[in-house]
């Protein structure tokens, strides 16, 4: 059973026109050459891929089911021709990425280090900014791309959810909040904080609590904070994808942020796809075609604390 482009490119045409004529049209092959290719897949597969009908075609269960792999093996064949075409020209260059705090530090590292490894003719330049001045460098050309939160204004940018990720409250396995799986923001305002990098995002939801968070140090990376925490300096809040992978070695208890803003979604967004240059295309391209991986909702692993599990 083998069938080439051609194939799979005339049978979508001709399930997408309802018509064998009009199909053979649109894939610009005459109707007795497509009539021909037709009859031979459907000889090949042994079922019938239309049911013929007098004023054209219509798909048959088995030709359902054949559109849908059709479909996605031209996307991959057009997607591996651009890849290609980049080698084969010779192109090099640089992206502007500009991304936020969380996905600066949770989502990026391991979306960029397969693009770099199969790319390594195109640079990356990449500089973390809010959400909210991403959107206007996005918008000006400053940067080619941007990754933001969900909840920001987009404007008028064209954008992809490529991944979520939530925050967590983490803190020693023997303090006492280490009894709770679960927590509100607010539950957690009297305790000392080791402040990280997205500090500001706390204190503003902290300030209209009309709280202020009490901290015992900042820190400018997310994986620091989680080794002060462990070492009882105070508690903190970090994404779930920075504390998980430590959580055992370090012996954190990483509870759940109830709160609604908690969930971090993340988009990627440019202000007009077709005019990226080809290296900027090719980042793109890369990340939301990871974004069906990326995008489940993260969830939280039994904790090393051995604590009651209350609430």
């Amino acid at each position: 059973m083998k069938f080439d482009e051609t194939d799979l490119d005339l049978f979508r045409h001709v399930a997408e026109a309802g018509s064998i004529t009009h199909g053979a049209a649109r894939a610009n092959m005459a109707l007795t050459a497509a009539s021909a290719r037709i009859r031979t897949m459907e000889a090949r597969l042994g079922v019938q891929l239309f049911d013929r009908k007098r004023h054209g075609v219509a798909l048959s269960p088995a030709g359902r089911s054949m559109l849908a792999h059709a479909r996605q093996l031209l996307a991959q064949a057009d997607r591996l021709r651009e890849e290609i075409g980049l080698f084969q020209d010779g192109t090099r260059g640089h992206v502007r990425l500009f991304a936020n705090t969380n996905s600066y530090s949770s989502y990026l590292p391991s979306a960029l280090a397969p693009f770099l490894l199969s790319y390594p003719s195109i640079d990356i330049r990449i500089a973390e900014r809010p959400s909210e001045a991403i959107i206007a460098l996005v918008a000006d050309g400053t940067a080619d791309i941007g990754i933001v939160a969900a909840e920001t204004d987009l404007a008028d940018l064209a954008a992809q959810a490529v991944a979520t990720d939530r925050y967590v409250v983490i803190c020693a396995d023997g303090h006492r909040l280490a009894r709770s799986r679960r927590l509100d923001f607010a539950a957690v305002l009297d305790h000392d904080f080791v402040a990280g990098p997205s500090h500001g995002l706390f204190a503003a939801k902290a300030q209209r609590l009309g709280k202020i968070i009490r901290i015992r140090v900042r820190m400018r990376d997310d994986s620091q904070v989680c080794r002060l925490v462990a070492a009882g300096v105070g508690i903190g809040i970090v994404p779930l994808s920075v504390a998980a992978p430590v959580q055992q070695a370090l012996g954190l208890h990483l509870a759940e942020l109830r709160d609604a803003w908690a969930l971090r979604r993340m988009f990627a967004c440019v202000r007009d796809r077709a005019a990226l240059s080809r290296p900027a295309q090719a980042l793109y391209s890369h990340l939301i075609a990871g974004s069906a991986a990326a995008l489940p909702v993260p969830g939280i692993t039994r904790s090393v604390s051995r604590a009651s599990p209350a609430e």
